[in-house]
């Protein structure tokens, strides 16, 4: 192992913005966990951020650094010396112990409790980090169950993206977001062939290593046991496949397969086996686990989708079902752009204009697509699930998708709902809720809005309904996290563009007083939900 300097080790990090889950580490740091058997992992895929959070703490907490010592972990290292250095380190007074890289440690896995019952307990704060994320959740599962506070770096929201690149917008996380470069010009070679060479270095290899340094994984019947170089490279196709089923593979076949299949094992196999003698390798199995291994490392997660179905002119609530999200959107982007271009090839014998005009369809559906997908799972992910159901409504009348909505969140507290449509260009929406409304409100009670989220421009007019910007309402909900809050928020901006045509002369302060009719030169905006004090208006 290689023990380095806290002050030179954060050198490169200057004037960059903080995560949320800094908050996370300096609380353990500063408190007592400790003492309760408790350890801080930091754990997440490579190239998202998991050292410069290390790094900032380090020079955050620049007043106690003569107490931490920062560990760099070998191949070569067991747990045993591991544990003879840390000896070392509180014989000399240090509190603080940073392990960076444990998961080399090959037999961490299995021997990693003593961190918790040794050293914790005694009163040394360990904070540990591996660039194979499955070994600490596998950790976490036996030998350091219980002992272990946990923060995953691998999902970044819009919102906190925004914080840390205040000049990019959502297009900007779209096409990069969950993955940190080192500088443009690395951020500008992302594409395909690029996320393919991550996927190998961040997931497949991360579980190959991970499965290899655990002696249990014999015991559960895994279908990849003693892994060796061909499982590895048939895991690698494997995985780029599920990836691509559930991203938006190149295979058309896969593509129209996206919202239906998701739940049948042994159809996945079937539609991602490669090669004639694909069915003696690939198994609803390995499907399976290598599933579960991507929920477990913070990679794939879903989104909770509500049917309603009318079949003979009743309708009726089906059981919930779950759409699988790539939290990564750069992951997602470059599988959805491939396989647009894939689809284009196939039409080359077409005039330029008609090409033209497919590639736009292709390319504006594939974003609006992301981006219904990214907005859903940050909202789900920033309001508390005790009060709030967030989901993705879908209307089926004799078994056809009739036009809805995009998102539905339900408060359970207020027994009400909203609904969202959801699009990066607002000249295309439904407005066929009356009906849907009628069923929605059956089951979730009051409606209490119907709203427009857009990213490119502002729309004209949406039926009288109300419209926000993806971007503002992202933050909001990242702000708030409660949904009214929220939409005051978002109506208090609007009402500041409403009088953009007049000249306040006197301060204003939002509260809760009077509601005030606005007048303008070029629109007229009346709400009864927003209240200000009342202000003195001069025409230009």
């Amino acid at each position: 192992m290689k023990e380095v300097n806290p002050e030179t080790f954060t050198t490169d990090i200057s004037g960059m913005n903080k995560r949320k889950a800094f908050a996370i580490l300096k609380d353990f740091v500063l408190g007592d966990e400790c003492y309760q058997g408790k350890i801080l992992t930091v754990c997440g895929l490579k190239r998202t951020g998991k050292t410069t959070l290390l790094k900032q703490l380090l020079c955050d907490i620049v007043a106690y650094t003569a107490s931490c010592a920062f560990l760099e972990m070998q191949d070569s290292d067991t747990m045993k010396t591991l544990e003879r250095k840390i000896t070392e380190e509180q014989e000399k007074g240090k509190a603080v112990i940073f392990i960076n890289e444990i998961t080399k440690v090959s037999d961490f896995i299995n021997n990693s409790s003593s961190l918790a019952d040794c050293f914790a307990k005694a009163g040394v704060r360990i904070i540990i980090s591996g660039m194979d994320s499955l070994s600490i959740v596998f950790a976490e599962d036996y030998e350091l169950y219980d002992r272990v506070r946990k923060v995953n770096t691998t999902y970044i929201s819009f919102a906190e993206y925004h914080t840390l690149f205040p000049s990019e917008d959502i297009n900007d996380y779209i096409r990069y977001g969950g993955l940190f470069y080192k500088n443009e010009a690395e951020k500008s070679t992302i594409g395909y062939e690029n996320i393919l060479s991550y996927l190998h270095d961040a997931v497949t290899t991360n579980i190959a290593n991970s499965l290899k340094n655990n002696a249990d994984i014999d015991k559960r019947d895994s279908a990849f046991k003693n892994i060796n170089e061909t499982e590895l490279a048939e895991l690698k196709s494997i995985t780029e496949k599920v990836v691509g089923l559930y991203g938006g593979s190149p295979d058309g076949e896969i593509i129209t397969a996206l919202t239906d299949k998701k739940d049948n094992a042994e159809q996945f196999a079937r539609m991602i086996g490669s090669g004639k003698n694909a069915d003696c390798y690939i198994t609803p199995q390995m499907i399976k686990e290598l599933e579960k291994w991507l929920k477990e490392i913070g990679f794939l997660a879903f989104i909770e989708k509500r049917t309603f179905t009318n079949v003979s002119g009743a309708w009726k609530k089906l059981s919930p079902t779950y759409e699988y999200h790539i939290v990564q959107p750069a992951v997602r982007y470059s599988f959805l752009k491939k396989a647009a271009e894939s689809e284009i090839e196939r039409y080359q014998h077409l005039d330029k204009q008609r090409q033209k005009e497919m590639a736009e369809t292709l390319n504006r559906n594939m974003l609006d697509e992301i981006v219904g997908q990214t907005v859903i799972f940050d909202v789900m992910s920033s309001l508390p699930d005790e009060r709030y159901i967030v989901c993705k409504p879908e209307f089926m009348h004799e078994n056809r998708l009739i036009n809805g909505y995009d998102m539905l969140i339900y408060d359970r507290q207020e027994n009400s709902y909203r609904y969202f449509l959801i699009r990066r260009k607002s000249d295309d929406y439904a407005d066929n809720i009356e009906e849907i409304t009628s069923v929605a409100e059956s089951h979730f009670g009051e409606c209490k809005s119907v709203c427009m989220l857009y990213v490119e421009k502002s729309p004209n007019g949406f039926a009288g309904r109300e419209c926000y910007n993806i971007s503002n309402f992202l933050i909001a909900v990242d702000k708030y996290g409660d949904m009214d809050k929220v939409m005051i928020s978002l109506r208090n901006r609007e009402v500041i563009k409403a009088i953009s045509g007049c000249l306040i002369t006197s301060p204003t302060t939002f509260q809760d007083t009077v509601p005030v009719l606005f007048l303008s030169a070029t629109r007229r905006f009346q709400t009864d939900r927003i209240y200000i004090r009342p202000v003195t208006f001069h025409r230009f």
